[in-house]
């Protein structure tokens, strides 16, 4: 099995935006930050805080298993 690469803040926050579909979704599933600052993390104009980096990473997690329920739960029907 092939290693995955790590990813940072800026591309988990664009890889949720593009299947969420804005950045404002990605806000309220993170239920923190603004769109401004997803902007500034994904163009890596600044560095998000510790804090939002753990914000990050919990709603990629929640995300990536929303996702394999997903499609799961299509390859039975």
């Amino acid at each position: 099995m092939p290693n995955r690469r790590r990813l940072n803040t800026g591309q988990k926050v664009r890889e949720m935006r593009f299947a969420l579909g804005g950045r404002r979704a990605v806000i309220e599933v993170m239920e923190s930050g603004s769109v401004s600052s997803l902007k500034r993390w994904e163009r890596r104009e600044c560095s998000p805080i510790s804090a939002h980096v753990k914000v990050v990473g919990d709603a990629y997690d929640m995300w990536l298993l929303m996702k394999k329920a997903v499609r799961k739960r299509l390859q039975r029907h």
